[in-house]
C-alpha cells in the first residue's frame, strides 16, 4: 500500500459548487487540513453566481483555491466532479462537499490508505445541529448489497452505516482515491439529476471494474441545513434518490459499471472558465479567525 509524497501537485481537492455561501466557512475550518499534506485546492461552480464565489473564497483565507465556472443551464453534482477532476493537477483526489468540516488529521491518515486496491471515505460524518437522542442498546447498524453477476463476479458495497449514540453516519461522497482509478471507471455518472445515490454508484463501480474496496477511518461535521439547499431537481429527497437508483440498477442489469466523465468533459471542457489560486488580503485574516471561532 503506497503512502502518497505531500507536495502542491500530489493531492488535489474538489469542491463542488452552487451558491453555496457558507463556503467561505468551511474553507477557513479546513486550511490547516489541506495545508497539513499541501493539498490545492479546487472550487467548481456550475450554474452558480461567480462573484459570490469569489468573496466566499476571498473572506476564508484559503490558500492555494483555484476556482473553475461551468455554464451549465443548472447545477449538476456528477457533472462538476468529473470536470473538476479534468482539471486538477493531483494525483490523489479528495471528492469534498461544500458544507463539510473535517477532523484535524483526516486527510495525512486517509492518504495511507490510498493505493491500487483501496480508497478512503470518512467513517463518521456528525450533524453540527444535532437533535438530542434517546439511549439505545444499539451501537450501529450497517447495510450492505452484494450483486452475483453472469461472469462469477461478486460486487459489495455498504450503502448505510449509522452510529446511533450521537446518530452520525458513514460519508460515502467524501472520497480519497487515486485519480487514475477514478478516470478507470468513468468517474461519476451526470445522468444522475438531484440528490442521491450517486455516491454510492460510485462505491459500487469502483469495486465492479477495479476491485476497490472503501477504508472508513475519522470524523468529520456537517453544516446542518434544510432541503432548500439541496439540488432536487423539482421534486423531494425521497423521489429523487429512488431516481437515481432506478437508472443506476438498469446501467448495472446491462452490465454497464461506467461513469460519464469521458463524454462530460470532451462536451464542457472548451467552455470552462478557469481562475488561479485566489491572493489573500492580510485584512481577511481576522474575519477567517472569527468565522472558525463561530463554527
Amino acid at each position: 500500500m503506497k503512502l502518497f509524497n505531500s507536495s502542491a501537485t500530489d493531492v488535489s481537492v474538489i469542491i463542488p459548487w452552487g451558491n453555496r455561501p457558507e463556503l467561505a466557512v468551511t474553507l477557513a475550518a479546513n486550511r490547516a487540513e489541506f495545508e497539513s499534506v499541501g493539498a490545492e485546492v479546487l472550487v467548481v461552480n456550475c450554474a452558480g453566481d461567480g462573484e459570490m464565489l469569489a468573496a466566499a473564497i476571498a473572506r476564508s483565507g484559503c490558500r492555494n483555491v483555484r476556482h473553475a465556472f461551468i455554464p451549465a443551464p443548472k447545477f449538476n453534482k456528477c457533472l462538476t466532479q468529473n470536470v473538476g477532476v479534468s482539471l486538477s493537477r493531483g494525483g490523489v483526489i479528495f471528492l469534498l462537499d461544500t458544507d463539510i468540516i473535517l477532523a484535524p488529521g483526516f486527510l495525512k491518515d486517509a492518504l495511507a490508505h490510498v493505493s491500487a486496491d483501496s480508497c478512503a471515505t470518512v467513517e463518521r460524518v456528525a450533524e453540527k445541529e444535532a437533535t438530542k437522542r434517546a439511549p439505545s442498546y444499539l451501537l450501529s447498524m450497517s447495510q450492505t448489497t452484494e450483486f452475483t453477476c453472469r461472469d462469477g463476479r461478486v460486487i459489495r458495497f455498504e450503502h448505510e452505516r449509522v452510529y446511533f449514540e450521537d446518530g452520525s453516519e458513514a460519508g460515502p461522497g467524501l472520497v480519497v482515491m487515486r485519480k487514475e482509478d477514478f478516470r478507470a471507471v468513468g468517474g461519476m455518472n451526470s445522468k444522475l439529476q438531484g440528490w442521491g445515490y450517486e455516491d454510492l454508484d460510485l462505491h459500487l463501480r469502483l469495486n465492479a471494474v477495479q476491485g476497490i474496496t472503501m477504508t472508513r477511518i475519522g470524523r468529520a461535521t456537517h453544516l446542518t441545513h434544510g432541503d432548500d439547499k439541496r439540488s432536487l431537481a423539482g421534486t423531494n429527497k425521497i423521489a429523487s434518490h429512488q431516481l437515481n437508483v432506478a437508472i443506476c440498477y438498469d446501467n448495472y442489469a446491462r452490465g454497464d459499471f461506467m461513469g460519464t466523465y469521458a463524454a462530460d468533459v470532451a462536451k464542457w471542457s472548451p467552455s470552462v472558465v478557469e481562475h488561479d489560486a485566489a491572493v489573500t488580503a492580510a485584512n481577511t485574516v481576522n474575519n477567517t479567525t472569527a468565522m472558525v471561532a463561530g463554527v
